[in-house]
């Protein structure tokens, strides 16, 4: 029963898309959509070898993952430094740069490893491992922070918390 449920939102899923493209049917109406543009951005439909290809969409994660660490490490000085002497605010900043660097980290290493292979499946095998892991501590990291702004948010809300600064 658990297999038919996932083959089934699997399809689903997969078929999402044409009901995004249903109101189209020619050519050029992709166009509107902004297709166009993405295919020769990413060289699908051209005559520009897999490889490149490949190399650019590996390209474009790795800068997806620096714009993430940047974003990490830029958002936990700010929490550091307007902490004002707080040592929850301090920690939980300590956290968010520790975590974030610690991801990136792990999904370099990880990269490293598995490039430098050379088809062995256990080392590959690892690779993968340590990819995943350093990815779900990223993510970790991020909903980590993003429920506790939240309840925070929402406490602070709910006891009409006024700050007035500090002295």
């Amino acid at each position: 029963m658990k297999k038919l449920r996932f083959y089934s939102s699997s399809i689903l899923l997969y078929l999402l898309p044409l009901a995004a493209l249903a109101q189209g049917g020619q050519q050029e109406d992709y166009g509107r959509l902004g297709l166009n543009e993405f295919g020769e951005y990413t060289n699908l439909g051209t005559n520009i070898p897999l490889i490149q290809t490949v190399a650019s969409i590996i390209n474009f994660l790795l800068g997806f993952l620096g714009v993430i660490a940047v974003v990490l490490v830029l958002w936990a000085g700010f929490r550091w430094m307007t902490a004002a002497g707080d040592e929850q605010q301090i920690s939980t900043a300590k956290k968010i740069l520790a975590g974030g660097v610690i991801a990136v980290v792990l999904v370099l290493w990880a990269g490293f490893r598995w490039m430098t292979a050379a088809g062995d499946e256990q080392q590959i095998s690892t690779a993968k491992k340590i990819l995943a892991g350093g990815v779900i501590g990223l993510a970790i990291v991020l909903v980590a922070y993003a429920i506790t702004a939240f309840v925070i948010d929402q406490l602070l809300e709910a006891t009409q918390f006024k700050d007035y600064g500090t002295p």
